[in-house]
């Protein structure tokens, strides 16, 4: 019996194909490794993880450069500044040359402008995407980074003393109805519903809303705006 380790390195963003990788691997398999007697493992840690997470940075502070002499006024460029950077969830850009891709949380008719996106430690490596375009963004605005679950938090570190991301699992109803007959698991665990914004309080479980005449709602706090949010969904 021999073994052969294909390693990892497989795909697991959003609209990835296993069955077309797999298609691939078989077909080499055939041609190279005919015989039975060898068994094959492989390392799909990144397929299992990769968009199960969704990663929250708010901006805190940014700053404008302005067009060089000789070029147009749409050559200004803005630095947005988040708290998340390559000492932390993005240390993958850094270590793993992953290229990650920023989208506002909240949509706006604005027209994209250049940009770069850097972390907070104000060092001159901490540079999330270099050459960027996003419509115009100000301080306490939310970007949201999908696919951020592989090689990303496991090696974050709190450099300068800014702390890692705090993680929030996110669950329809109708999953969490399934989950809930498998493991011991409580409304607590997770946050119901679309999340509009990382500080958002979560909705109610039982109802869309209050009626006028119920009782307030008791929510669990808001992350606080100096860290970072994971948002982990329940299945890929």
């Amino acid at each position: 019996m021999y073994l052969l380790d294909i390693g990892g390195g497989f795909p697991g963003n959003s609209g990835t194909s296993i069955v077309e990788v797999s298609q691939v691997i078989n077909a080499a398999l055939e041609l190279h490794f005919p015989s039975r007697s060898v068994r094959v493992i492989a390392e799909p840690g990144r397929y299992f993880a990769a968009a199960a997470y969704t990663l929250a940075a708010m901006v805190h502070a940014t700053r404008q450069l302005p067009a060089k002499d000789g070029e147009s006024a749409e050559e200004a460029h803005t630095m947005y500044f988040i708290n998340d950077g390559v000492y932390g969830s993005f240390n993958c850009v850094l270590y793993d040359h992953q290229q990650v891709h920023a989208t506002p949380l909240e949509e706006t008719s604005e027209r994209a402008q250049q940009c770069s996106i850097w972390g907070p430690s104000c060092d001159g490596l901490d540079c999330v995407l270099p050459t960027y375009s996003l419509p115009p963004q100000r301080t306490g605005n939310w970007l949201v980074f999908k696919d951020m679950g592989a090689y990303t938090i496991p090696v974050a570190s709190p450099f300068n003393g800014f702390p890692t991301p705090k993680v929030r699992a996110v669950v329809d109803k109708h999953l969490w109805t399934m989950l809930k007959e498998l493991w011991p698991l409580t409304e607590a665990n997770f946050v119901f519903g679309r999340v509009t914004s990382p500080q958002s309080p979560p909705p109610s479980p039982d109802c869309d809303s209050p009626s006028p005449s119920s009782p307030p709602l008791s929510h669990a706090s808001p992350p606080q705006a100096h860290h970072a949010v994971f948002v982990e969904c329940a299945l890929k």
